[in-house]
């Protein structure tokens, strides 16, 4: 089964274009394909405030961020959010993996809890900020979320029509939502 998110990411980002990948955590996967879209001409930024460096339980991806540290089109910023650090301005698009949930890691399993920046209106006002007219806003959804969403259930169309009224919905299919920044 073809992986609609990456397959589809490259509708929406283009060679040269400046991207974000707000909340990676200590995963790469996203990145790496950002920067390769992107190319020697394009900027990725990836901001969160975890440090895979410094974490034991982040050990077996060391590897995967040292690589991406040495692409030139990549830069790690570590950065509680918000807000979004000045220097990650003028964007083609931001991109999110699973921006409701996200996972602490508690007596050795990972707990899944609302991610609080969610009903922060400071994100969305950041987000606004960064992000050029006509960017796009490109969410990857978990398979919890994924299937609310199906299922008219979901949160996100509801939080990003409330939050960004001049954004429109242009893509959703399984684990892949994108909206466009109108104005």
């Amino acid at each position: 089964m073809v992986n609609t998110f990456f397959s589809k990411l490259g509708d929406y980002i283009s060679p040269g274009d400046r991207v974000a990948e707000l909340y990676h955590g200590e995963k790469d996967d996203i990145l790496s394909a950002l920067s390769d879209i992107v190319g020697e001409n394009g900027m990725v930024y990836g901001v969160d405030l975890h440090n895979p460096f410094r974490s034991f339980k982040y050990r077996k991806y060391y590897k995967h961020m040292r690589d991406l540290r040495k692409r030139h089109n990549v830069k790690l910023i570590k950065a509680k959010i918000p807000p979004i650090p000045l220097e990650v301005s003028n964007l083609d698009a931001i991109v999110i993996r699973e921006f409701l949930w996200t996972q602490e890691y508690v007596k050795g399993r990972y707990k899944d809890y609302i991610n609080e920046a969610v009903e922060d209106p400071i994100i969305y006002i950041e987000m606004n900020r960064v992000l050029n007219n006509q960017g796009h806003l490109i969410l990857h959804l978990n398979p919890t979320d994924e299937k609310k969403e199906k299922d008219g259930k979901g949160n996100y169309h509801q939080i990003i029509k409330r939050q960004f009224p001049d954004f429109k919905k242009k893509f959703h299919k399984r684990n892949m939502l994108v909206y466009q920044k109108l104005k």
